[in-house]
């Protein structure tokens, strides 16, 4: 088998350029090195557990995938599909994924994907087909047909609904999933063996050493300063303003998501499920939840005395 070879940058997507396919941050292979020596990929045979002392734990895989988001999930499933084994770590529990309320309108190509990955998702079931949007300006309001437009429509089909899905095929297809996993650091990042250096749940150390790390773990990655160093050699534009959430049990308020604009900011009528409900509105960035909570309150409490 060929050498690895190594390229640092922040990739983020799986796709090609020229003669190399990038498959996460940080790592690549030559296309003709994927194709040709698929079969030289034992799964069953390359990853292996051991301990190097008796508080650490390592793992030997092909691919270790730092983050279990909507990313890491569907590449996991990717690489299985052409026989490259991998592990997933995540930080957070499979409760606390399941119960995190989260945003989710998905293109069409998002939804054409999950059903083609996965025959059981929810997507065209709990979740409901959007064929446009209103846009709210100088008081009038103005709907974007998408189909008419575009031959497409969206999904509303929240993050957590998707991960829920995701999750369920991935464990029933075997993959190597670790819960409550903290990766601290990447280490020897520029070698034929990076390594992931993690805390499980329990405190015990955990190490795993792959051919490519891949991190899928946020704006606050972990893996990513291995790769491009400080986050301070990037470019950070702050606005003046900031939206202030407001989740709540309720009906809809429109059958479809309402983008408004005004003198006074912009306002969003969004949607979580047919029961649950997400607003926001602009507002300063150092507004304070709990005071406004509590002056609303005493608003409230003298409009009724």
């Amino acid at each position: 088998m060929p050498p690895h070879p190594r390229r640092k940058g922040n990739f983020a997507q799986i796709g090609s350029s020229h003669s190399m396919r990038f498959i996460g941050v940080g790592t690549a292979f030559p296309t003709h090195w994927s194709e040709s020596h698929t079969s030289d990929f034992h799964p069953s045979k390359e990853t292996t557990v051991s301990a190097t002392s008796p508080a650490t734990q390592t793992v030997r895989t092909q691919v270790a995938i730092v983050g279990a988001g909507p990313a890491g999930l569907v590449l996991s499933h990717l690489l299985a599909d052409v026989g490259i084994d991998s592990v997933v770590i995540y930080q957070r529990s499979r409760d606390e994924i399941a119960s995190t309320i989260r945003a989710g309108i998905l293109e069409q190509g998002t939804a054409d994907l999950l059903t083609a990955i996965d025959p059981q998702t929810r997507v065209h079931t709990v979740g409901s087909k959007h064929d446009g949007i209103e846009l709210r300006f100088e008081g009038e309001g103005h709907r974007i047909d998408f189909p008419s437009l575009t031959g497409r429509s969206v999904w509303l089909y929240p993050q957590h609904e998707v991960l829920k899905d995701l999750l369920s095929l991935r464990i029933r297809e075997g993959q190597d999933l670790r819960f409550g996993v903290t990766a601290t650091r990447v280490e020897s990042i520029d070698s034929a063996q990076p390594r992931v250096i993690a805390t499980t749940a329990d405190g015990a150390a955990l190490e795993i050493t792959a051919d490519f790390v891949v991190g899928a773990d946020g704006s606050r990655s972990v893996v990513r300063p291995a790769v491009a160093g400080p986050s301070s050699g990037g470019y950070f534009r702050e606005y003046p303003f900031a939206w202030f959430g407001i989740l709540c049990e309720a009906p809809p308020s429109a059958d479809e998501l309402i983008y408004s604009n005004s003198d006074s900011g912009f306002a969003l009528i969004s949607q979580r499920s047919p029961e649950v409900q997400r607003m926001y509105f602009q507002c300063d960035p150092e507004t304070d939840a709990a005071s406004t909570r509590t002056a609303n309150r005493k608003r409230n409490s003298n409009a009724s005395s």
